[in-house]
């Protein structure tokens, strides 16, 4: 297996579980790219997470910022070597953003709490890369 990014956590204060992380706010998960990769490939590895770590009804009910998260990441075109996609947790909001620049911002913890268990929950897309952003 080879590395396509390194995923970073940023909460206010130290936790090592999910319920802790999703208790605080503001919260941040960085994708630093370590390699060249197309939109759809980063939507598609997003989405598959999604559904893996979603109820149908959590799925249900997020469906339109789902969508809405699909359509500013296909602003993305193509992610490069060295670039950093950032999903901050703010004010009820997720917002995304691509090296330093805000691309967009999707309302409701819901939607937040399911893309947080990409990376965090009992089956995460990645079981060191867990262990590495929890134990940071």
């Amino acid at each position: 297996m080879f590395k396509v990014y390194v995923g970073s956590l940023y909460v206010p204060a130290k936790t090592n579980n999910l319920a802790g992380v999703l208790a605080k706010e503001p919260r941040r998960i960085q994708l630093d790219i370590l390699r060249n990769l197309s939109a759809d490939q980063l939507i598609d590895t997003l989405t598959v997470g999604i559904k893996e770590n979603g109820s149908a009804e959590e799925l249900a009910a997020i469906k339109p910022q789902v969508d809405q998260m699909v359509a500013t990441m296909e602003s993305f075109n193509e992610g490069n070597q060295k670039d950093v996609a950032t999903l901050d947790f703010v004010d009820g909001a997720t917002r995304i953003g691509l090296n330093g620049s805000a691309k967009g911002s999707i309302p409701g913890e819901p939607f937040n709490r399911v893309l947080t268990r990409i990376w965090l929950a009992d089956k995460p897309v990645q079981t060191d890369l867990k262990q590495s952003m929890l134990e940071a």
